[in-house]
Parts: C-alpha cells; sequence; structure tokens
C-alpha cells in the first residue's frame, strides 16, 4: 500500500465492496493499495483466455463486487473485513455479471439457482452448456465461451464508463477485478433507518418484570380494565407512529396504577 497520490481520479460512484481475510489498513482509514501477485482461484485455462481477450490478469489483481452483489453473510465464505474500493475513472477493469468470472457455467454455481432469470436461461441453454467446470482441456470451446460470453455482455473488460454502457448495469449482481490501484477505505455500515413505532407493543415482558410484577398475575392485567385503555393508546399510535415515547410513557403510568390495586408479594 502507498498514500493517496492527488492526481489521480478516483471516484467514489458506483460503491464498490471488498471481503478480506486480514486486516488492510490497521490504524489507517484509507490507503492506496497496488495488487501483488495473488494465488489465483479458478482454472488457469479461464485466465489464460480472459488475458488473451485483454482483460486484467487475475494472478496480480484485487476483487470487489457492487452494492447489488454485497452481502454481509459473505463474511464466512470471503473474510471478516469489510472494505469500501474506490477506483481510477481510467482504470482498467474486467467484470462479471450474475456470478464470478471463476465460476462461468458451473452448474454448481450458487448463482444458478436464479433459474427465472431469462438471461440465466439462456447461458444455460446455450450451445457450451455442457460444459463444466474446470471446462477440460479444449482450448477451442473455452474460446468460443468467452466470446460468446462478452458478446452477451455477461463478462466485459474497459473503464468504468465502459462497464456502465453495458446492458446489465445496475440491474444484476456485479463482480469487477483490476490490476490497477485503488482506494482501501474502512467500510462504514450505512445508518438503518428507523421505522416508526406504529406495530411495537407499548408494553412488554421487560416492563412487568421491572415493576415486580409476579409473571403469574401478568394476565390478570390483560383481564382488567387497565388494559383496555393501553389497547386505545395502542390505537392511537397506529395513527401517530412518532409518539411512541408519550405513549409509552402514558401506558407504564396504567401499569403503575394497575399495581396499586392489587397485592402483591414482591
Amino acid at each position: 500500500m502507498k498514500y493517496i497520490k492527488l492526481f489521480e481520479k478516483f471516484i467514489e460512484e458506483p460503491k464498490f465492496y471488498r471481503f478480506n481475510k486480514f486486516d488492510l489498513l490497521g490504524d489507517n482509514k484509507l490507503m492506496q493499495f497496488t495488487p501483488k501477485i495473488r494465488k489465483m482461484v479458478g482454472p488457469e485455462n479461464v485466465n489464460r483466455v480472459l488475458v488473451k481477450n485483454r482483460f486484467p490478469d487475475k494472478h496480480r489483481c484485487i476483487h470487489f463486487m457492487d452494492s447489488l452483489a454485497f452481502n454481509p453473510d459473505y463474511k464466512g465464505l470471503y473474510g471478516d473485513f469489510i472494505y469500501d474500493i474506490q477506483i481510477d475513472d481510467q482504470s482498467k477493469l474486467g467484470w462479471s455479471f450474475f456470478f464470478p468470472i471463476n465460476d462461468w457455467f458451473y452448474k454448481g454455481n450458487p448463482f444458478y439457482h436464479e433459474r427465472n432469470n431469462p438471461a440465466i436461461q439462456d447461458l444455460l441453454n446455450s450451445e457450451y452448456k455442457d460444459l463444466n467446470y474446470p471446462y477440460g482441456d479444449d482450448q477451442g470451446d473455452l474460446d468460443k465461451m468467452a466470446e460468446y460470453c462478452i458478446e452477451y455482455e455477461v463478462i466485459g473488460t474497459g473503464t468504468i464508463e465502459d462497464l456502465k454502457k453495458s446492458k446489465f448495469f445496475g440491474k444484476q449482481k456485479l463482480f469487477v477485478w483490476t490490476n490497477d490501484d485503488v482506494i482501501v477505505k474502512k467500510f462504514n455500515e450505512p445508518k438503518k433507518e428507523q421505522k416508526p413505532y406504529k406495530n411495537e407493543p407499548l408494553l412488554v415482558k421487560d416492563d412487568f418484570k421491572r415493576l415486580g410484577i409476579p409473571s403469574e398475575n401478568i394476565g390478570q392485567f390483560y383481564q382488567s380494565d387497565f388494559n383496555k385503555k393501553i389497547k386505545r393508546l395502542q390505537d392511537r399510535l397506529v395513527e401517530n407512529p412518532n409518539k411512541f415515547d408519550m405513549f409509552k410513557e402514558e401506558a407504564l403510568r396504567l401499569l403503575s396504577e394497575w399495581i396499586k390495586t392489587q397485592n402483591f408479594r414482591f
């Protein structure tokens, strides 16, 4: 890694993400990362065909994915460390829609469960449908398969502007790799939008426990006139979800009033 060169035009949109099995940044918030020689995942003959078609060499690259493909559940597969990735607007990219490039036409691929997708059906029904991982030794068939995928636009190479012109861009899961430098930033999980409280009960089990109401007596409260008042508050909450705190306070007051009518042994 090295520090950012100010003259390079790293873009923030579209969003790309990477999982990693070890920490890339340490105490740094972001750094410029230069891909190094790595152990390639996937068949060598596939990579040879890609390089011949001017794709970035997967022996020296960094992988990432777009927001449609991004899923925190990938931690178990790709690693616990998640990063935002920024690319230079002139970086040469290789990309694959629907599934990682390692798994062309591999019918064991988890993405092939999307069989209702017309594009997946086209791939599975193509003349190369019987080619299975690792695709055998017939280089001619592999060349034709690459040509078919490129023409179909399920894979491609070029700059980010070239990628944006693909018919699948922004519509299908996208996996990308490059031999060029990228910016690696710590991933900040977006804050979840706070949903209205209209479906949240005003009184929960912990409220009864905190006020010392024995569990065997909770049913008595729900049969009381006090609970009828709570229900009316709950109905008002549906119409005024932003006033949850006010209704909650009133519900607790009513519960406390009910307690005064009981003879509990605390």
